[in-house]
């Protein structure tokens, strides 16, 4: 009698956790549809053409076939889909989910008024989603691997690897911390004779402050943060492309009239070739280049040929240490 007690309890074990799993799988099941269901509601288009849930006895897998979302109440009516998409939790907590978005994702909106398609291409794509308890982003960790940007049919980009991480910061409830690392990138669209088209290495660490709606255009919401107060806190930057090195730290937001401005402490290597695109993009004539050269040489010197100046963007000017390098156009028409 006492040989049967061990199997026994093992088997009602085994049957207990059936039971929860099938339990937990049919509550994922049941929050996605009625997901679907309030964003229907509220005016977007939703399709699949399948949802399994899988992954009995230690993970909850989601499948969603051919996935396609559309907000056609927003003036930019974007529209996403795919061929497969994944995500993998574990039925004791949902906190953590691990999403698999490999192969084409397919974008398109109106911008400006015109049809435009993205095709985001990726070996890899893999996504970590971390939540508290009441379903609120605690950490966001993207991985892209050998991926292809396109435009309207038109490759922009290649990249070996992208990564962007995303949490909420400590200070205050709006702001967001931000990390981009982007890593062998080839580029694709027209650039300066001076640039070249591979980018070793760009990576950038920042936190996002000030809040802005998600609803209506795009440009209602950049105004919306602006007149909120919204920066771009930048406390690490770094470039590596071609001849031209960059670190550098500071602040940006937008003006009145919807430019950039702000300022950075930069040291640059290779700041020779920022000149030579502000001359090949005709914001300087070839003697302004070759006396900014000049002067920057000197001040380059007495850093063993790294530049260490400030980079200043004011009422739509770019300076370069005492150097006026660029104009800059408005982002989006002013409000």
């Amino acid at each position: 009698m006492r040989l049967l007690i061990v199997p026994f309890f093992v088997l009602l074990i085994f049957a207990g956790w059936t039971g929860y799993w099938f339990f937990a799988a049919h509550r994922v099941e049941a929050s996605i549809e009625r997901w679907i269901a309030e964003q229907r509601a509220a005016g977007a288009e939703i399709s699949h053409a399948g949802l399994t849930v899988g992954g009995f006895p230690f993970r909850i897998r989601v499948d969603l076939a051919e996935p396609r979302l559309a907000l056609p109440q927003r003036a930019e009516q974007p529209r996403w889909q795919t061929a497969h998409l994944s995500a993998i939790g574990h039925p004791w907590s949902i906190r953590h989910l691990i999403v698999d978005a490999s192969g084409r994702q397919e974008l398109s909106a109106l911008i400006d008024g015109r049809p435009m398609t993205w095709q985001l291409d990726s070996r890899q794509a893999l996504a970590s989603w971390e939540g508290d308890d009441a379903g609120r982003l605690q950490r966001l960790s993207v991985d892209l691997q050998d991926n292809s940007l396109s435009e309207n049919g038109a490759v922009k980009l290649r990249t070996a690897r992208t990564q962007l991480h995303l949490r909420p910061a400590a200070a205050a409830q709006d702001l967001f911390d931000l990390a981009l690392d982007l890593a062998d990138a080839e580029i694709f669209w027209p650039l300066p004779p001076a640039l070249e088209p591979k980018l070793a290495r760009a990576q950038a660490q920042f936190t996002v402050t000030g809040r802005a709606p998600f609803e209506g255009s795009l440009p209602a919401a950049l105004t919306a943060w602006r007149d909120a107060g919204g920066t771009l806190d930048v406390s690490a930057l770094a470039l590596d492309w071609g001849r031209l090195t960059l670190q550098g730290q500071g602040t940006l937001a937008l003006d009145q009239s919807m430019r950039p401005m702000g300022a950075f402490t930069t040291k640059l290597g290779g700041y020779e070739v920022l000149l030579d695109v502000a001359r090949d993009d005709g914001q300087m004539t070839d003697g302004a280049a070759r006396a900014a050269k000049a002067v920057l040489g000197l001040l380059a010197a007495v850093n063993g040929g790294m530049l260490s100046v400030p980079v200043r963007l004011q009422d739509g000017e770019v300076f370069l240490g005492p150097v006026l390098i660029a104009r800059l156009s408005p982002l989006l028409p002013a409000s």
